[in-house]
């Protein structure tokens, strides 16, 4: 899910807030207020179809009216089974016409699976209808019991005013009355008599003066009586009605919640296909290559502030694990990043992009860093503290496929340190395979970029004739900031910008000695390199010749020994023949001397020196000889022959 955060650095709600003018009912604003970008790649192409079939019947001339559309239903209420009021009852059937409606209007068009088929609920609807009048009476047809209990209660009513009609002359005529009139007290009709008269009834008051009773006749209580019995059934009828409409709602409660959801999310959709109408404005397309693809894409809210006129179009065409934007100040830098951003997350949301063509990867999570010049000063921490912060949570939660949008890379700190760390992270991130979109004015980071594989530069323009940045992208350039140009155009003092290009001069030339001493050591350490690798391959020729000599008179002394031996064994056979048989035993002695001395002159190589013991004798190979080993200096070995010292390899001491 994109985090809180980067949406608000984004500014994806005030791009959200742009469909406002758009949406008339309170179930629009609220699916509004829960627009989101989604990361389920169906979702998206299910909404994307929707709302492209939409824009297609608006052109053809389709209009949906939402203002019909009453506020919020109380859900949470009908859920419950609760007893809902008649008002409440009246939001039911106007949603419910409202739906009708709107769903009547999509019939035949491929919107129409937006919405679940209210059909289901005219019942409901026209019960509700024929049970309420228009400011939620409840109407005689509501039910016959009502309808005969409210013609008893009528006529109750009628029998009490005749009767009090009646008594009211004869107290006019006895000087009793203080008012010519019939009033109610407390629910029951009574007559204003004077305080001095004897009542001849209930007694339910009097005048603030005490001047005044209000008195119910004896003769017309039980008739009145009669007339609160009525009074009281219809309140129970009226009741069981509400009741009953309560409880049918109830039974449509998951089916009026998802109705209702849906409602709303269809006048987005609506608001978004008039948008993209009154803008121009395109769906944006996901892929699953890596290119990112801006076609003349407008930051849409500078569109709503300075029209399309006022706003220069971002265009970029890359797809490389790094895309690092530098140029000169008030250039555009941080707009590019934004419009990037935005495009992304509408394609995200389904939300239409003024741009001719927006064509992007899915990320699997969007990162905002920077995009702010001021310090943390509730946190008490510097701006270069606090995005240090960002970066640690970034590292932390990283993953592949994760787009990155840096705002002033590390600015706010030493430029070589801040370079260096900034190149090390974006190694870093390239390397975890995310993609990473930043912009700088670090000229290191830039010259480190440029060298690097996976990564390119890109820049904003600047207008030296004008001396004011044209907001035009160029991928595979390196931006200048261009400060004094600016500064001198914007009327700092002459002689201000003279000493500032003085120092840039001495500090450019120093530069480039600097630059050119760093060439020639670079010259010299490979030339030093390729002499060592030269001197180490005829170091390993030459090991490897005297080991092919050492083999082959190794070979040639046992090709010598074989022919003596089968000399010496031709010779005891001729003594034997002879039966001379000391003389056998002398030579067979001889024989096996010979072949021992042989056989150890082959053997002095076979025992390699595991240890070196200073002032022992070593055989060294391949040469035979026998030497007193010196000992070691800086990791070589040394013997000494005869009063010369000479160094061998390690591996060249065998055992004596």
């Amino acid at each position: 899910m994109i985090s809180e955060g980067a949406l608000e650095k984004l500014e994806f709600r005030k791009m959200v807030a742009l469909l406002r003018g758009y949406i008339v009912s309170p179930l629009g604003h609220q699916a509004l207020e829960r627009l989101q970008p989604l990361e389920d790649r169906e979702a998206i192409a299910r909404q994307q179809a929707l709302l492209q079939a939409l824009i297609h019947e608006v052109d053809q001339g389709l209009r949906l009216d939402f203002a019909a559309l009453p506020g919020p239903l109380p859900l949470e209420k009908i859920r419950a089974g609760a007893l809902l009021t008649p008002q409440d009852l009246l939001k039911v059937r106007d949603f419910i016409a409202a739906a009708l409606t709107l769903y009547e209007a999509l019939v035949g068009t491929p919107v129409q699976e937006a919405l679940l088929d209210p059909v289901v609920l005219r019942g409901l609807y026209q019960e509700i209808r024929r049970s309420l009048g228009p400011q939620g009476e409840v109407l005689d047809d509501a039910s016959p019991a009502l309808a005969r209990i409210r013609r008893a209660r009528k006529e109750a009513e009628a029998e009490v005013l005749r009767k009090m009609e009646a008594l009211k002359r004869a107290y006019d005529r006895k000087g009793w009355l203080r008012e010519p009139f019939v009033t109610l007290k407390n629910g029951r009709y009574v007559l204003p008599l004077k305080s001095h008269v004897q009542p001849r009834g209930v007694v339910h008051g009097f005048s603030q003066s005490e001047e005044t009773l209000f008195v119910e006749p004896y003769e017309v209580i039980e008739v009145q009586n009669r007339l609160k019995r009525r009074e009281e059934e219809e309140r129970e009828e009226v009741q069981r009605i509400l009741r009953t409409l309560s409880d049918r709602t109830h039974h449509h409660a998951l089916f009026l919640e998802q109705l209702s959801r849906q409602l709303g999310d269809l006048e987005t959709l609506y608001a978004r296909a008039l948008y993209a109408r009154a803008l121009g404005a395109r769906l944006p397309e996901i892929h699953d290559g890596p290119e990112f693809v801006l076609e003349e894409a407008y930051h849409p809210l500078l569109v709503q502030e300075k029209g399309f006129e006022g706003t220069v179009p971002l265009s970029l065409h890359f797809r490389e694990a790094v895309l690092l934007i530098s140029g000169p100040n008030a250039g555009g830098k941080t707009v590019a990043l934004k419009t990037l951003g935005l495009a992304v997350l509408a394609a995200m949301a389904v939300f239409p992009f003024p741009a001719r063509r927006v064509r992007v990867p899915l990320p699997h999570n969007l990162w905002a860093l920077g995009f702010q010049d001021e310090q943390d000063l509730l946190k008490g921490e510097s701006s270069f503290t606090a995005l240090v912060r960002e970066i640690r949570e970034l590292l932390e939660r990283v993953e592949p496929g994760d787009l990155v949008l840096f705002d002033e890379m590390l600015a706010s700190t030493d430029p070589s340190e801040g370079a260096a760390l900034a190149y090390a992270l974006l190694v870093e991130l390239k390397e975890r395979g995310a993609r990473v979109v930043a912009n700088t004015h670090l000229g290191p980071l830039k010259e480190l970029v440029a060298r690097t594989p996976g990564m390119v530069n890109a820049s904003m323009g600047y207008d030296p004739a004008t001396g004011r940045p044209t907001y035009r992208m160029e991928i595979g350039e390196m931006g200048e900031s261009h400060a004094l140009e600016i500064a001198e155009h914007e009327g700092l003092p002459p002689s201000l910008i003279q000493r500032a290009r003085e120092t840039l001069r001495e500090f450019e030339e120093g530069l480039r000695l600097l630059k050119i001493q760093l060439a020639e050591k670079e010259r010299e350490l490979a030339r030093q390199a390729r002499a060592l690798a030269a001197r180490e391959q005829e170091l390993r020729e030459e090991e490897a010749r005297r080991l092919e000599r050492a083999r082959q008179r190794a070979r040639e002394i046992l090709s010598r020994v074989e022919r003596e031996a089968e000399e010496l064994r031709r010779r005891l056979r001729k003594a034997a023949q002879a039966e001379r048989a000391r003389e056998a035993v002398s030579l067979a002695s001889s024989v096996k001397r010979e072949v021992r001395e042989k056989v150890q002159e082959q053997e002095a190589f076979t025992r390699p020196a595991r240890t070196l013991v200073v002032g022992k004798t070593y055989r060294i190979k391949p040469f035979g000889f026998v030497a007193e080993y010196v000992g070691e200096r800086q990791g070589r070995h040394y013997v000494r022959v005869g009063k010369q010292e000479m160094e061998v390899p390690r591996d060249a001491f065998y055992e004596v």
